[in-house]
């Protein structure tokens, strides 16, 4: 298998630039700006998207991932893709957490952990969700090359509706999160509360 040439250019600038913004939203929930509430998720979820934390206890801005070329993607996500039934009041990214909540529940395809969060697409941060796969790169450390994993989000319907965001974060949601917030009518509390109290959890049991 061949590595992927890792864009460190890129990374770097959408790295800076999401938590820059992130920030900035962070703000304006906490000022209570009506306009924000509409913009971006919850003051909650916000808080649970934007910051990881280590077994230092420290919080840092949680990891963004590049979307991966549509011509790098496995087979299983070219035939999805291919198949795809996409109606044409749908929009990106308002749709996106419901279509792929739905395809996951419903269809009889498996599917990787869906991840809910944001894209930076043109200057700005919009909520939506994807799906994210690892792949080999290449990157130069202390002069050399080494082979590392690195995540990359896959957002098929983004593809579809040709829209092309520049990086995604966000954080991974079980199916079974996901199940739950269906029964209510999608209503109820953001699946993201349930996967952040998972990854809470695991983070205590480490020490």
């Amino acid at each position: 298998m061949v590595a992927l040439k890792h864009d460190a250019g890129t990374w770097d600038a959408c790295y800076k630039k999401t938590t820059e913004l992130m920030e900035q939203a962070h703000n304006r929930l906490w000022i209570n700006d009506p306009e924000a509430e509409k913009i971006f998720h919850s003051k909650k979820v916000h808080s649970q998207i934007q910051y990881e934390r280590d077994l230092g206890n420290k919080l840092h801005p949680r990891q963004i991932f590049l979307p991966l070329k549509q011509k790098l993607w496995s087979e299983e996500w070219r035939l999805y893709y291919k198949n795809m039934h996409v109606e044409p009041a749908l929009t990106w990214p308002q749709y996106s957490t419901y279509f792929y909540t739905n395809e996951i529940i419903y269809s009889s395809e498996q599917f990787p952990v869906l991840h809910s969060g944001y894209a930076l697409y043109e200057n700005g941060l919009v909520p939506c969700s994807f799906f994210t796969c690892m792949k080999m790169t290449d990157q130069i450390m202390r002069g050399e090359k080494h082979h590392f994993p690195e995540t990359f989000a896959i957002d098929p319907l983004a593809v579809k509706l040709k829209k092309q965001p520049d990086c995604y974060i966000g954080i991974g949601v079980n199916k079974s999160h996901l199940e739950e917030w269906a029964l209510t009518g999608y209503s109820g509390p953001h699946p993201v509360n349930a996967a952040y109290k998972d990854l809470a959890e695991n983070h205590q049991s480490t020490y």
